[in-house]
């Protein structure tokens, strides 16, 4: 694995000394989608469901290009027409601030899904763009 000498998005965006050009905003949260995309979509019936997506576990390079990281929450899911089943669990911790609703509101844990991914890769990206991180407890 390469080093990752840019840090994390999280400590990135709460540096004030830091001014992010637009441009490197969009393409940022482009690289991000890209890997969630591939991470979504790397056979034709299993899926990789991250399930602790936040600007932590977005890795920089030196030239401040991201990298998904921290895949102790993962699951590997297969989707068919009726259902989604999980094949392979872990019992990683979920970060409460960019996680999907249904899945702070249940007693029980809920299936993964990767709509949950997409959920918390909006999140992110109201963070790249808007410059405010969300609450870390709700």
């Amino acid at each position: 694995m390469e080093c990752m000498s840019g840090g994390n998005l999280q400590l990135l965006l709460i540096d004030d000394d830091v001014v992010l050009r637009m441009n490197l905003r969009l393409g940022m949260s482009s690289e991000i989608e890209n890997g969630i995309s591939f991470l979504h979509n790397f056979s034709e019936e299993h899926r990789l469901v991250h399930g602790d997506l936040k600007a932590d576990n977005i890795l920089l390079t030196s030239n401040l290009n991201c990298k998904i990281a921290d895949f102790g929450g993962a699951k590997v899911v297969k989707y068919t027409m009726s259902s989604t089943t999980e094949t392979e669990a872990t019992h990683g911790q979920m970060s409460k601030a960019c996680a999907a609703p249904e899945r702070l509101v249940t007693t029980r844990k809920p299936k993964p899904k990767k709509e949950q991914d997409t959920y918390s890769y909006g999140i992110i990206v109201h963070g790249i763009l808007s410059g405010k991180l969300p609450a870390a407890q709700f």
